[in-house]
This record gives C-alpha cells, sequence and structure tokens, in this order.
C-alpha cells in the first residue's frame, strides 16, 4: 500500500492501495516489474504482451464477487495474449489505446468492485479497446467491425459499452501523469 489517500490528483479512486474485498489495483501490480516478457519488435506487440501477462496475473479463480453483463457462460478458447494480437492485428487501433484501455478496465474494476476472471476477461477487453480507439483515434470501426473481432453480437457489443460507460461513469479522459505512470509500470 502506496497512498494514504484514497482519491488521485483526478479525484478517481488511487490505485495505488487495495480494495475494499482485498485485490490491490493494477497499479500496485505494475510497479512489481519481475514480468517475464521477452522481447518484441513493435511497440504496440509489446503492449500487448506486457498487457496479456498483467491481466492474466490479476484474473481471480475463485467464484465471482459479482454477476455482470460481461460474465460469459464458459471461458473463450483463446487466450488472452492471442485474443489481444487478434485486436492489434485487425483493429488497427493505435498503440496508447492498449495503455487507455488498461486504464479503463481498472477504474472498471476499482468502481465497481468487479473482479476479472476467466469468464469476464474478454468481453471486457474488447469493450474496452473499442472504447479507447473511439476516445483516442481519429479513425477507428464501427462496433458491428468490433462484434466480429470479439466473436461476440452486435447487440451484445452494445449492451456492453453503455455498461462500460455507465461503470466509468463516462470518466475517460485520462491525465498525462497517469497515462505516463501506466506506462512507465508497464516496462519491465
Amino acid at each position: 500500500r502506496r497512498s494514504s489517500s484514497p482519491l488521485d490528483e483526478t479525484g478517481h479512486p488511487s490505485l495505488l492501495i487495495a480494495s475494499r474485498d482485498g485485490h490491490v489495483g493494477l497499479a500496485a501490480l505494475l510497479l512489481d516489474r519481475g514480468a517475464d516478457v521477452s522481447p518484441m519488435l513493435s511497440q504496440a506487440s509489446r503492449q500487448v504482451a506486457l498487457l496479456a501477462n498483467i491481466l492474466k496475473r490479476l484474473l481471480d479463480d475463485g467464484p465471482p464477487n459479482k454477476l455482470t453483463k460481461f460474465h460469459a457462460l464458459k471461458p473463450p478458447k483463446i487466450s488472452i495474449e492471442a485474443y489481444l494480437e487478434r485486436i492489434e492485428t485487425y483493429a488497427d487501433c493505435s498503440p496508447s489505446c492498449f495503455v487507455v484501455s488498461l486504464i479503463y478496465i481498472d477504474r472498471l474494476c476499482q468502481g465497481s468492485l468487479m473482479s476479472l476472471s476467466a469468464l469476464n476477461i474478454h468481453r471486457v477487453l474488447i469493450t474496452a479497446i473499442c472504447v479507447a480507439s473511439k476516445f483516442l483515434d481519429d479513425s477507428y470501426y464501427s462496433n458491428g467491425f468490433y462484434s466480429q473481432l470479439g466473436g461476440i453480437s452486435l447487440e451484445e457489443l452494445n449492451n456492453l459499452e453503455v455498461e462500460f460507460l455507465y461503470g466509468l461513469n463516462f470518466m475517460l479522459y485520462v491525465s498525462t501523469n497517469e497515462y505516463q505512470r501506466y506506462c512507465s509500470g508497464m516496462n519491465p
């Protein structure tokens, strides 16, 4: 626990302390630089590998503490890393979308006390990247494209996007300091 204040400089819950249910926020995990990730050729590929590694470490193996619209009946067969690589290959979103999606996921989990699991991580990811792309990039694909890419129906992605935005309280802005904190935490 590195922060004595429950709110950071932007007024969001501090990511440097444990949540009420004992789960540690992403920033605390990011400070642990022991990730074993092989060097990658492109910045985006490297971010994808790091993001997959971080998310795998955050998955809760126990029963969900709270069922949400993001929960599937059974986990998808595709790994988190392969899923992210697929998104990186076809979505054409900027590398910063992956960092911002991580920030959004952390905000969502801290705000709703939802834990990430094999049953919800894929849906949370495709939704976070879709929202981040729309917020950051000048040119982005439609929800129809993202739903096909993510392996879910358009209606489901639309519903997940609304749930995601309300879960974030529509707070999509990421300060430069917050972005840099996550970037520096992602670099082993």
